[in-house]
């Protein structure tokens, strides 16, 4: 009666034997995935070392022609085996998984087995990324282990993602910032001031006038194509943003903004028409990019804050290098919120409500209606 086949992904019986050149060598039969039995082996400087050597490579054993992922493949083979199914991700998203993933996920929890990974220590793990380096880096961290897990379950090596049963921290939200219409006027100041000392070509100041004129995302301004902009009907067109390369790290335009949504028309207000006509003036011929870098490239939106930050610096309106500011600005002063929804490219208005528009200050005074209601003069002394 023959010999029934080892189920597959586990191994056989380990053998060892000295080599002639006096090393260890620890060998087994391993079925793999695609129900072929080899031979494996490793060597090591001693017994224990070949069969150390040996196990962790068949806990991570891949086979000729695809990844295997069992229980007992560590979290850094399953990063790499999730890795390419984010390909239909926007590179800037990518790029954040990969730092994620090099700076708090994987050195956290890189050398973990698979079947080691429970709720318990996703949410340890969560809660204190999101205490430490923010909330933005804990949720990161979540979606990136829950695809990962989710994975590992369509592999076989995991019965259910642990992450799903995960609570996401809670977020701490800071007061919306927004500038005065009179700190606008210091900032214009300042940046006309830096590129009279500085000679620059009013880059930084004619982007700065774009993003209040338009209430667009620091990218979607540096990635407009004079083909977007229509200066007879005095609009302009998002259809794109300025994004990192994962890898390389450097500027390209990403052919769509950040949501669908953010696909949008954009009537100007007449200072930023005029900024516009001047710039189409002193264009070059075959300019691509409104805003193009010195090389006529596409512009680093990193670049640009530096530029804006050496051009604030002692003004007191440093916070204005985050150039979310502007949008928040933008968002503040259109009265209505739906419409400032739409200028700004939100799908959702409570998203711009509660983060892009600052509350006033005062409450409505309804203290006339509250007279009429409860001033009858019945209150105790």
């Amino acid at each position: 009666m023959s010999r029934p086949p080892l189920p597959v992904g586990t191994w056989g019986s380990i053998t060892i034997r000295r080599t002639p050149s006096g090393r260890w060598e620890a060998r087994t039969r391993y079925r793999d995935s695609d129900g072929v039995t080899r031979l494996v082996g490793r060597t090591g400087s001693s017994k224990g070392a070949a069969r150390n050597a040996l196990t962790s490579a068949l806990a991570n054993r891949q086979t000729p022609g695809g990844d295997t992922i069992t229980a007992d493949s560590t979290l850094t083979a399953l990063h790499d085996a999730w890795l390419p199914t984010t390909e239909s991700k926007a590179a800037g998203t990518r790029r954040l998984y990969a730092e994620s993933w090099k700076n708090a996920v994987g050195p956290a929890m890189g050398n973990l087995r698979i079947r080691e990974i429970t709720t318990q220590r996703v949410q340890g793990l969560i809660d204190t990324l999101a205490t430490q380096r923010g909330y933005s880096v804990g949720i990161r961290a979540r979606t990136i282990l829950s695809g990962m897990m989710g994975l590992a379950v369509r592999y076989g090596a995991a019965d259910h993602n642990p992450v799903r049963d995960t609570i996401k921290p809670r977020e701490r939200k800071k007061p919306v910032v927004a500038l005065t219409v009179e700190e606008i006027s210091r900032v214009r100041a300042a940046l006309r001031a830096y590129e009279t000392r500085s000679n620059s070509k009013a880059d930084v100041a004619d982007v700065v006038e774009i993003q209040l004129a338009t209430g667009a995302r620091i990218g979607e301004v540096l990635a407009l194509r004079w083909e977007d902009v229509d200066l007879a009907a005095g609009t302009v067109r998002i259809t794109g943003t300025v994004a990192l390369g994962v890898e390389d790290r450097r500027p390209f335009r990403q052919d769509h903004p950040k949501t669908s949504s953010s696909v949008r028309t954009i009537p100007l207000p007449r200072f930023g028409l005029t900024i516009l006509l001047e710039r189409q003036a002193r264009a070059h011929a075959g300019d691509v990019l409104v805003f193009p870098s010195a090389r006529g490239t596409v512009r680093d939106t990193n670049a640009l804050r530096k530029s804006l930050s050496r051009a604030l610096e002692g003004t007191g309106l440093e916070y204005a290098t985050a150039t979310h500011v502007f949008r928040k600005t933008v968002a503040t002063v259109v009265d209505d919120a739906e419409d400032a929804a739409s200028l700004l490219g939100h799908r959702d208005s409570d998203v711009t409500r509660e983060r892009y528009r600052v509350a006033p200050p005062t409450t409505v005074n309804v203290s006339d209606q509250l007279d009429a209601a409860f001033g009858d003069g019945s209150h105790t002394a």
